[in-house]
């Protein structure tokens, strides 16, 4: 309430303040009343007196009316223009004569009110003087006029002689700063005398339209002209080498320079500095930065930035500290380079490098600084300081400070959008991100290329965001892919689609969208197909799970002699891991086929990668690995670790992941502990992996040192931490460890009391199983369907079926939750054990999903238990369909159901006895 109270306060006008606007509406008023007295003086003259000749004193007017007695002064600061222009038109008299039309002009060309001073010029009917086209082309020079300084240039060559000497040559410094390189190249040829800056005029000309040969060979005339050249000379040549950025061109000016001693002026080596920046030389540029006697904050904020370029932030803190140490005061610029620095380092401490973010704290901090550093200096509210702060605060996952940055700022470009959509998208916040760009679209900002970018990758990460946007997954998906199109469809309207990192990003939000077709269709519309564009359709066809097509992409990319890069032979690589992961269904013999064929195909790609030198990369390798391991060839795995010369902690995450996939808990700890002998940083996964290998051997010993290591390495906090201990203890027979571990939990989710009782389930302690699922109701806590699975399973094993069919009742009745497969096992188990073939015959058939082969297998053992022939019979016919590839299934089917036939015969033999 106490806002709309403020709203809608309206303070009261003060006398002074009422005083002060009757005074404006008044001199408003008058000035109409005057214009109207000089409309009647040229229309009807005879009615007034001309006192301008015969006047006693200055103070009197010019003109009165001889009838109302009105007066009228030619030096009145509310003269119209057009007076004293018409008033010497009519009388012929000389512009020099009058004072008031000289004063008015020079003030327009002072405040850069070209048009009005253009204007007084063209009216006059003598010719101006030197000094008045001096002002006007020094006015038209300071706002970049071009079509003024070009009416200019006509107006002078009425007179041959005002286009020579000094006029002209400021003429062709004028028309170079605008833009006009031609027309100044035309006045220059004209000119009978050339000095050295209308030559450096047409150089700086050349420079600033990127013609840098058209500069240099303008530099090698003016040197046989005879011509020394000045400081700015060379900066504005190497201005020329901004567009090739050619260092061999950058070397041979600083040389031209160091012969004429321009080496250690400030502004030509800040240029320098620039430039071997530039040009990826950045020890060039410290050198030339290290010769300077003094510096100034130019030089101190090139030098920072020519690091930020190249990827040396840290040089640039460390920069930006030695400047302050030396009493330079830093400018916004500098700020906004420091800024950048801290920005940059954040996000090269990410997660794998830095777990615990402390890193990225330090920068936060620093900027932090920086940012109250320019509120002192009044920079905070500067849009490039600003933009900087929010992409810093977005790199360190302070959102809500990049939120409160932009909305503080006066006025926002592009840039300041673009950097918000940056943050949101990239701490996974698309929802926000897109109704950002609704917003900024709603009030007029155009958009970019980057802007695009941003809400296509934000589209693209929609689907997996975790807020509730919409009812269902599939809903979600959709309504992704409805704004995805829409998106597309602008960029193709505005032909920012042309641009090739908005198509790539387009083909890759139609394949995070699953809509495989759509993203063909965008590869195809491309103006090139490189090899980043075949990367990114390829990573599509990776989450289609379509690795064959990755492979024929690839071949494609080959044959096509188009460079691959890592990315590419990852995507290939998983495309071979994809293709194991689809064969987890298929027939044995086609398996093991399968995996012959795959491991054909990542050798060939080994071998690849080796000969192209991409075998020691980090991801390569750790894919390679991969591959070894879901082939089945460990040994290929183990000889590739062996011969990394440098290990990322990918590569040994991958290995040990491996070793435990195929069972080898042993080894899996050896390597651990080689990892801790190498000072290799230690992730959340390396750890969980270890706690596995634990679990695996059992190793109470070794669980407890790994428990060691986690709360060293801060990850003790983490849940999913927690709950692995708690399985490893569990697993270790240390259920008192596993248990004070779940006490210490200040909060618990399902997975937390799942890994508790599945501990206890492990050691055949079925009873406490279900106890603490009873006390895991008694919480409120929802249990989920791996929970329901542990808890049949215990009614199972103690002979609980009454319970067992309540449990499997409340899932879907309480809880909402579908039983699936296995959950069916276990009651079905359950029944069979216990004889019941009536209820087991009324489940099967009212079950909503089909029975697996292990179902059918029980209900076969249940009827050679209990005699049932008849049943079966159908029992093995629908075994035998189920898996009829597998030939030890085959076998066991037989010989179940044989022994079911004897068995059945001799007790009906019985019965007949």
């Amino acid at each position: 309430m106490e806002v709309f109270k403020l709203l809608s306060f309206r303070r009261p006008v003060s006398p002074s303040r009422r005083c002060f606007f009757s005074t404006r509406l008044f001199a408003c008023e008058f000035s109409t009343r005057e214009e109207q007295l000089w409309d009647d003086l040229f229309a009807n003259s005879s009615h007034w007196w001309d006192n301008r000749h015969d006047k006693l004193s200055p103070s009197f007017p010019d003109f009165r009316h001889k009838v109302s007695r009105c007066p009228l002064w030619l030096n009145s600061p509310r003269v119209p223009l057009w007076v004293l222009t018409k008033l010497a038109s009519v009388e012929g008299i000389c512009l020099l004569l009058c004072p008031a039309l000289l004063r008015m002009f020079h003030m327009f060309c002072e405040l850069g009110q070209v048009d009005m001073a253009l204007h007084v010029l063209l009216d006059m009917p003598h010719s101006p003087t030197e000094n008045m086209y001096y002002s006007l082309l020094k006015a038209c020079n300071q706002v970049e006029a071009l079509a003024h300084a070009k009416l200019v240039r006509v107006h002078m060559s009425r007179d041959p002689l005002a286009t020579d000497g000094f006029l002209g040559e400021y003429l062709v410094i004028t028309l170079a700063k605008c833009g006009d390189v031609v027309d100044a190249l035309s006045v220059f040829h004209s000119l009978s005398d050339r000095t050295v800056f209308s030559w450096t005029a047409i150089i700086s000309g050349f420079a600033e339209c990127g013609k840098n040969n058209e500069a240099l060979s303008m530099y090698h005339l003016m040197h046989q002209d005879g011509i020394i050249p000045n400081a700015y000379t060379f900066v504005s040549l190497l201005k020329a080498c901004r567009s090739n950025r050619n260092l061999q061109e950058v070397e041979q000016i600083h040389r031209e320079a160091s012969i004429f001693s321009f080496e250690f002026d400030l502004y030509v080596g800040t240029s320098l500095i620039e430039m071997y920046g530039k040009c990826g030389s950045i020890e060039l540029a410290k050198s030339v930065f290290d010769s300077f006697r003094h510096h100034n904050v130019v030089s101190w904020t090139v030098m920072s930035s020519a690091y930020v370029e190249n990827g040396r932030p840290d040089g640039a803190c460390q920069l930006y500290n030695q400047m302050q140490r030396g009493g330079v005061s830093p400018d916004d610029k500098a700020i906004v380079v420091a800024l950048q620095a801290c920005c940059m380092l954040a996000e090269n401490h990410k997660e794998a490098e830095d777990p615990k973010r402390l890193t990225s704290t330090i920068y936060l901090t620093r900027g932090l600084g920086l940012h109250l550093e320019a509120c002192i200096k009044g920079f905070d509210l500067d849009v490039f300081v600003c933009n900087s702060l929010i992409s810093l605060y977005g790199a360190c996952e302070r959102i809500s400070d990049a939120e409160c940055v932009f909305e503080q700022m006066p006025c926002h470009d592009v840039v300041s959008w673009n950097a918000l959509l940056s943050a949101y998208v990239e701490r996974d916040f698309p929802s926000k991100a897109l109704k950002l760009y609704r917003q900024s679209k709603d009030i007029g900002i155009p958009a970019d290329e980057r802007t695009f970018v941003s809400v296509l990758l934000a589209c693209g990460k929609l689907i997996e965001e975790e807020e509730e946007l919409v009812v269902t997954r599939q809903s979600r998906k959709a309504a992704a892919l409805e704004i995805g199109r829409a998106l597309h469809s602008e960029s193709r309207r505005t032909n920012f689609y042309l641009n090739l990192f908005v198509g790539h990003t387009t083909i890759s939000m139609y394949g995070n969208c699953g809509s495989i077709g759509e993203a063909e269709n965008a590869f195809h519309g491309l103006i090139e197909c490189n090899a980043v564009a075949y990367n990114v359709l390829s990573l599509a066809y990776i989450k289609k799970g379509e690795g064959e097509m990755v492979l024929q992409i690839y071949k494609k990319m080959h044959d096509e002699g188009l460079i691959v890069n890592d990315r590419t032979f990852v995507n290939a690589l998983q495309a071979c891991c994809s293709l194991m992961e689809g064969e987890g269904l298929t027939a044995e013999g086609d398996v093991c086929s399968s995996k012959l064929s795959v491991l054909a195909v990542g050798k060939a790609l080994h071998v690849d990668a080796q000969r192209m030198g991409f075998e020691s990369d980090a991801s390569v390798s750790s894919c390679l690995l991969s591959v070894y391991e879901k082939c089945g060839s460990l040994l290929e795995a183990k000889t590739l670790f062996s011969e990394l010369s440098h290990k990322s902690i990918m590569a040994w995450n991958t290995m040990l992941f491996a070793l435990i996939g195929h069972g080898e808990g042993c080894e899996a700890l050896l390597l651990f502990k080689q990892m801790q002998e190498k000072a290799v940083t230690l992730t959340t996964f390396t750890l969980i992996c270890a706690l596995q290998a634990s679990s695996m051997t059992r190793d109470v010993e070794a669980c407890e040192e790994i428990h060691f290591a986690v709360v060293c390495a801060g990850e003790d906090e983490r849940l999913v931490m927690a709950n692995t201990l708690i399985h490893a203890y569990g697993c270790d027979a240390s259920m008192a460890d596993a248990l004070a571990i779940f006490d210490r939990l200040p909060n618990r989710d399902v997975a937390s009391w799942n890994v508790l009782i599945g501990a206890y389930a492990q050691k055949n302690k079925w009873a406490e199983s279900l106890h603490w699922f009873e006390k895991m109701q008694a919480t409120c806590m929802k249990p989920d369907g791996a929970t329901f699975s542990i808890v049949l399973s215990a009614c199972r094993h103690t002979g609980l079926v009454e319970k067992g069919m309540e449990y499997l009742v409340s899932m879907g009745r309480d809880y909402n939750l579908a039983p699936d497969v296995g959950h069916y096992d276990s009651i079905i188990e359950s029944l069979a054990h216990a004889g019941d073939i009536l209820r087991l015959e009324d489940l099967i058939s009212s079950m909503p999903v089909q029975p697996d082969l292990t179902m059918w297998l029980c209900l076969l053992g249940s009827c050679q238990m209990h005699g049932n022939k008849d049943l079966g019979k159908l029992v093995h016919e629908n075994a035998v369909k189920l898996q009829t590839k597998r030939v030890w299934c085959s076998l066991q089917i037989m010989q179940i159901a044989s022994a079911s036939t004897c068995n059945i015969s001799c007790l009906r033999n019985g019965k007949d006895k």
